[in-house]
């Protein structure tokens, strides 16, 4: 690999990381607040890598550093070249412009089921009204049942959306994935769904319904949400919590 492809290489990261970053498929793999460092390195890389991939700069520069014994190429033959193992820089790229792998669904959130849930904030939650269907994420779905045995969550008409995902009783729950930094470090949030027919593994979903009193009051415990009513829905933008 010489000075020129090793920069057409950095340059190809460099794009890569630019558009993930502006297309918003850079959420498939990290949390939302890292778009604009991965844009400032992207575009950094590019900068960096223009005047190697463009040929600015040539070796006859560097030739006077070696003596009258310098000849033409020489330094792009030998003192510019990396490993032939700096050709795999490339396969994660071509993986994400190819192949377009999909946000993390069913298949971890099942495999990280026992991870129970962190424990409630010590804020104090307000009750829902009693007049309206009130749009919760799962966590603090789980929080507030968790909080003075669900007296927020009694009798309110609540709203969740997730993917489906099932355990080996055949029960199915409204599911979230919740990542600290990226996709590595992801780990479910999940409510159960009772009174409902289980829609395919991995469909998004909203589901309205109520709290099943004395669920959930634990972290070990599993929280279950009486539906009234699952409407599949596409994925949101933002795939994680």
């Amino acid at each position: 690999m010489t000075r020129r492809t090793q920069g057409l290489v950095l340059a190809f990261l460099g794009a890569l990381l630019t558009r993930l970053s502006l297309t918003g498929e850079y959420e498939r793999f990290v949390t939302t607040w890292m778009r604009w460092p991965l844009l400032v390195t992207g575009i950094g890389l590019v900068v960096l890598a223009l005047p190697a991939a463009l040929g600015v700069g040539g070796e006859n520069g560097d030739h006077s550093d070696h003596g009258d014994h310098a000849h033409p190429g020489e330094e792009d033959d030998h003192g510019h070249r990396a490993p032939r193992s700096a050709w795999l820089l490339l396969l994660p790229g071509l993986v994400a412009f190819v192949v377009s792998p999909p946000a993390l669904g069913a298949y971890l959130a099942e495999r990280r089921a026992s991870d129970a849930p962190p424990p409630a904030p010590t804020t104090v939650f307000a009750a829902l009204p009693d007049d309206v269907t009130s749009d919760l994420a799962l966590e603090e779905f789980l929080w507030r049942a968790q909080t003075d045995e669900g007296a927020t969550l009694a009798g309110r008409d609540v709203r969740l959306t997730g993917f489906v995902s099932t355990d080996p009783d055949g029960n199915w729950y409204v599911t979230r994935l919740v990542i600290a930094c990226c996709a590595a470090d992801a780990r479910p949030v999940r409510v159960r769904v009772g009174e409902a027919d289980a829609p395919p593994r991995n469909t998004w979903v909203a589901v309205t319904g109520t709290w099943e009193k004395g669920t959930g009051t634990t972290r070990t415990s599993a929280a279950v949400l009486d539906a009234g009513e699952v409407t599949p829905i596409d994925p949101p933008e933002q795939v994680y919590e």
